[in-house]
């Protein structure tokens, strides 16, 4: 998997007409795979 570094993040914000799109779509993601993950927690196992 690609790592987001200081520079890949420097970079991003450069070209970042073109990116947002897909990093929104990524946040998205990760804040379905939180709520799953806090929803999981919670729950009795």
């Amino acid at each position: 998997m690609y790592k987001y570094t200081g520079l890949a993040k420097f970079n991003f914000y450069q070209i970042d007409g073109f990116f947002k799109p897909c990093l929104s779509e990524i946040k998205v993601k990760l804040t379905l795979l939180k709520n799953c993950q806090t929803f999981l927690e919670k729950s009795p196992s």
